[in-house]
């Protein structure tokens, strides 16, 4: 397999897995349970998948704190834009690969 056929496959894969996120996270709502029972299910995964997890967080949190210096939000997402911002201000840091 060719580098650039690998990369394509790579971020198509990554885009399903945000698009089944997206669907899943539109069901749960506001269910405070639900997002309980998430953030439980996640903080008890193998130590390496929640290193893995973290560094793809924050590599959406860097994204969104662009968008807010691109201008690229409305009102439904400045809270985010504008936290995701505050974040990186305060961390810049990158997180090791295990």
């Amino acid at each position: 397999m060719e580098l650039e056929d690998y990369k394509r496959e790579a971020y198509d894969k990554g885009a399903k897995v945000a698009l089944d996120l997206t669907n899943a996270l539109n069901s749960m709502t506001f269910d405070k349970e639900v997002i309980k029972g998430f953030v439980s299910g996640m903080t008890q995964k193998h130590r390496t998948i929640q290193q893995s997890s973290m560094r793809a967080i924050y590599a959406l949190i860097q994204q969104w704190a662009k968008m807010g210096e691109d201008g690229q939000y409305d009102l439904r997402n400045e809270g985010t834009v504008k936290f995701c911002q505050e974040i990186v201000e305060k961390c810049e840091k990158n997180l090791p690969f295990i």
